[in-house]
């Protein structure tokens, strides 16, 4: 492990504007041939620990600072949720690892249980094939659910995932009974820069729609193999935006 990246990671965008999703799609493209959910292991010691059963077996834990903006792309408020992803496999699905999402607030400089909410608990596919990774979905996140979920295959310049949803995620306006038909498409736009860590990043950036009879959705994403996913800006079925991006 480079030492350098049990560092605290910075990050700061560099010409990146927080109000709109649509950014400049580059010309070339270049395909990934492996990569890794992220690869962090940091030192900083949280005020809270937020100890589980599952902590013996932690891999590690980042936080995104979560932007929200409304219909009309003005800015509503800023978030902060915190991904720990551990070593351990799913119980409902071994091809999976385990991994828990909480909402946090920051304190002196430091990231501390917000008691608002729960953990989540869910997973994430991680191999040299491909990453799949299942997005927070509580309370006001419930909608990413109708959302393509951050997912990128290697050596592909376009993939698709298609499932079911039940109706116990209706959510944002949108309602139906029994399953709902989702259609996500995925398409390798090419390399984008990145700031991270004070120095300039690689990264593939993806374009992704989710349809079904009742919805549409967007999620434009920067992926890099050392650092996963940096950057996630999610266009609603309600037309409400956000923007996740790494910090820590």
């Amino acid at each position: 492990m480079n030492k350098k990246l049990q560092l605290l990671i910075s990050v700061a965008v560099i010409g990146i504007c927080f109000s709109s999703c649509n950014q400049p799609v580059p010309t070339s493209k270049s395909v990934v041939i492996s990569g890794k959910i992220f690869n962090l292991n940091h030192t900083k010691t949280y005020v809270n620990q937020f100890i589980t059963d599952a902590d013996s077996n932690l891999n590690f834990r980042c936080v995104y600072q979560v932007d929200f903006y409304d219909s009309l792309k003005h800015f509503v408020k800023t978030n902060y949720v915190m991904l720990s992803v551990f070593n351990n496999r799913c119980s409902f699905d071994t091809s999976q690892y385990y991994i828990e999402w909480r909402t946090v607030k920051k304190e002196n400089n430091q990231f501390v249980e917000f008691p608002k909410y729960q953990s989540a608990s869910t997973g994430v596919l991680s191999s040299r094939a491909e990453i799949f990774l299942h997005p927070i979905r509580q309370k006001e996140y419930k909608k990413l659910e109708l959302a393509p979920f951050p997912y990128i295959v290697f050596d592909k310049e376009q993939w698709e995932f298609n499932f079911n949803i039940g109706d116990h995620y209706c959510t944002a306006g949108i309602y139906w009974t029994g399953n709902l038909y989702f259609r996500t498409s995925y398409q390798l736009l090419g390399e984008k820069k990145f700031m991270i860590n004070q120095r300039l990043i690689p990264c593939q950036e993806v374009f992704a729609t989710s349809e079904s009879a009742l919805s549409h959705s967007e999620l434009r994403f920067l992926y890099n193999c050392q650092y996963g996913f940096v950057r996630l800006c999610y266009i609603n079925v309600d037309k409400t935006e956000m923007v996740f991006t790494l910090i820590e």
